[in-house]
């Protein structure tokens, strides 16, 4: 007997060992991730403009196509709130492959997990027909128990699996062709604002509100007397208060990365003048911050980009922070816009530095900013960059985005950047 069950404990190892083996992979199925460019950004917006829930009228069937590039995107944005996960999606006829490589140290081996989902057009909705992790098939009987167990191991988990229903709910077919996929869905009374309540989790919402009555308490202590026009609030002024409590319940939890995120993402909001409660429905009835514009070296318009920067690569897209900021100069030095503008440029890469810090590092960050903040140390001198450039002088004394001209000024706000003692 004893011969018997060492056989059988050998048996079982050869098996794990050969499934580890079939799991594992040398190389990523994914490639590195998607650089985004002017045109992604461009297209991106108008998508999201053309298919507001908000906007569309109840009931009404729609129609969202999708090109691959679109996908891509989509898939690799998602990807990258998960730590060392690349997404990636390719659309057949009549079939979408899903597939995420995830990193995984074995010994002194770098190795990838390639898992790869296939889903087949249908209506109301897609099915999944095959799933693969590596070289071994999934069994379908087993993906249906899987699914909610994966689902509730990611981080945006509680919000999905309250959300995807409702979404689900609101599809009436898709068509996949290579290279575009068509979405037919319909929104329905209270769909919208049920989906946008679920857009953060219970906690994600507690976290917003204490850092927006944090914030309420700042500007109100600041604001002027005798109903007078609010003065400018520099940044490095209002950004400090709200990391030091983010490095102090950040300490209390043992995770700073959520308190950052929240903290940033308030004052983002606030200098951008988009009030939460018109993006979280739940938020309308918080206090109203009072409205006091915010300023990095003395402009509105630096603030709002610093700031939004720095939200968007703490969202897990460092690529696409860098584009929207390229694409809004491209938008402005078209006909009716301010004009292209290196300084706005300086604030984004800078704001792009400092979320770059608060992903590798939140809880070193929001103590250092908690300890006081100032300018020099965040923000380059942005004097002599050029300002105001029309789209024909872009074009024709700059080369365009691909310009020698554009290269050589980009290259300048860098080094500025590189300089500064935070980002150092």
């Amino acid at each position: 007997m004893a011969r018997l069950v060492a056989v059988l404990m050998a048996l079982v190892a050869v098996l794990a060992l050969g499934a580890v083996l079939l799991v594992l992979e040398a190389e990523p199925a994914v490639a590195a991730d998607l650089a985004v460019d002017v045109q992604d950004v461009e297209r991106a917006l108008a998508l999201l403009r053309a298919n507001d829930p908000r906007q569309a009228p109840t009931g009404e069937a729609r129609v969202m196509t999708v090109t691959q590039r679109d996908a891509d995107l989509l898939v690799a944005h998602a990807a990258q709130r998960l730590p060392g996960v690349r997404g990636g999606v390719t659309l057949h006829a009549g079939e979408a492959e899903l597939t995420a490589s995830v990193a995984r140290q074995v010994g002194p081996w770098r190795r990838w997990i390639n898992v790869r989902v296939w889903l087949r057009e249908g209506t109301p909705r897609p099915e999944v027909t095959r799933v693969r992790v590596g070289a071994m098939p999934v069994p379908r009987a087993l993906v249906a128990r899987l699914v909610p167990v994966v689902l509730a191991r990611l981080p945006l988990a509680p919000t999905l699996a309250t959300s995807l229903p409702t979404l689900l709910g609101a599809l009436d077919g898709v068509r996949i062709a290579p290279g575009a996929l068509e979405v037919r869905y319909r929104w329905t009374a209270g769909m919208a604002s049920g989906v946008m309540d679920n857009v953060v989790t219970p906690a994600e919402r507690g976290r917003l509100r204490v850092y927006h009555d944090r914030l309420l308490a700042d500007l109100t202590a600041g604001a002027t007397a005798g109903g007078a026009t609010a003065p400018a609030r520099p940044m490095v002024t209002l950004l400090p208060p709200l990391m030091a409590l983010a490095a102090r319940r950040g300490e209390a939890s043992g995770d700073a990365a959520p308190e950052v995120r929240a903290a940033l993402l308030t004052l983002a909001l606030y200098a951008v003048d988009r009030p939460l409660g018109r993006l979280l429905p739940s938020a309308a009835s918080w206090p109203l911050l009072p409205q006091q514009p915010v300023v990095l070296g003395g402009r509105q318009d630096l603030a709002k980009h610093f700031l939004v920067s720095a939200v968007l690569v703490v969202e897990g897209s460092s690529p696409l922070a860098q584009a929207v900021g390229v694409y809004k100069e491209v938008s402005d030095s078209r006909a009716g816009g301010s004009g292209f503008s290196f300084a706005d440029l300086a604030a984004d890469l800078a704001g792009t530095r400092l979320g770059e810090l608060a992903r590798r590092d939140p809880a070193r960050l929001a103590a250092q900013l908690a300890a006081g903040m100032t300018e020099a140390a965040c923000f380059p001198s942005v004097a002599g960059l050029p300002e105001g450039v029309d789209s024909a002088t872009f074009a024709q004394a700059y080369g365009g985005m691909a310009g020698a001209e554009t290269a050589r000024w980009r290259a300048e706000v860098n080094r500025r950047v590189e300089a500064l003692a935070l980002y150092r």
